[in-house]
């Protein structure tokens, strides 16, 4: 059995992984209950898109996201206030 281990599917799925991570920080963070944020990596930045209610809220996810990460962070977040469903 030949395996064909290519270093880009392990970078890919570093990537996957340390998105996932940083979402899963950001759901659990006392603040940030009102916010719906995804997070991506792409071309080697932490790319977090999303809404939030206030800046501060948006300035803590950059926050914790830039903690986890020694790559660079870069937020599209949107700042409005949500009217539940």
């Amino acid at each position: 059995m030949n395996f064909y281990h290519s270093s880009s599917f392990f970078a890919a799925s570093a990537d996957y992984a340390t998105a996932a991570a940083i979402k899963c920080l950001l759901a659990y963070v006392d603040g940030l209950e009102g916010c719906e944020i995804d997070v991506q990596l792409c071309n080697g930045e932490v790319i977090l898109e999303g809404r939030a209610p206030c800046s501060a809220a948006a300035d803590a996810a950059a926050r914790i996201a830039s903690q986890f990460t020694s790559r660079p962070v870069r937020t599209n977040i949107i700042l409005s206030a949500f009217q539940s469903a």
